[in-house]
């Protein structure tokens, strides 16, 4: 059996990987909540909050434009109840442990879930003995929009971690 999701379904193959030990596919999960949210708290204040009513938009309609700072922290501020301190309990890479499952992680390195939620992953799991792939991508495709270019390392990581 392995765990494999796409966006918020990516956070949530990770977050199962991580208690359960079974692998992960993750393509484009959103891992670094807390650091995210404070690396866009500045731009966030410059700018003022979002003209788009993010509940009422498809999020097709939003998420394969490249970087959307605006639409990202609010669906990662909605998934804490605007409550900040819950930021770091939300945040997966500080819950790697040597029990975690092995993950393959894609990521456009211009899509509006910034790549660095995988880069700073896997890095969390090497310390603690457990293996992971991190497959960045040219573009602003998010998930399911970049299936052509990652489907193959994604069902070769599966091949050997089920094996």
């Amino acid at each position: 059996m392995a765990l494999w999701g796409s966006s918020a379904l990516g956070n949530l193959a990770v977050e199962a990987s991580l208690v359960s030990g079974l692998p992960a596919v993750d393509w484009s999960g959103p891992l670094d909540l807390l650091g995210f949210i404070e690396e866009t708290d500045a731009i966030a204040e410059a700018s003022g909050a979002p003209t788009q009513d993010f509940a009422h938009i498809s999020s097709a309609a939003i998420n394969q434009g490249g970087r959307n700072d605006p639409f990202l922290r609010w669906v990662i501020l909605e998934l804490v109840g605007k409550d900040r301190s819950r930021l770091r309990e939300a945040t997966p890479l500080f819950r790697a442990s040597a029990r975690s499952g092995p993950m393959y992680m894609a990521n456009s390195l211009g899509e509006f879930v910034p790549p660095e939620s995988a880069i700073k992953m896997q890095p969390a799991l090497a310390g603690v003995g457990v293996e992971s792939i991190v497959q960045l991508l040219p573009g602003g495709a998010h998930a399911k929009g970049f299936t052509e270019a990652a489907i193959d390392g994604s069902l070769a990581f599966l091949r050997r971690a089920l094996a």
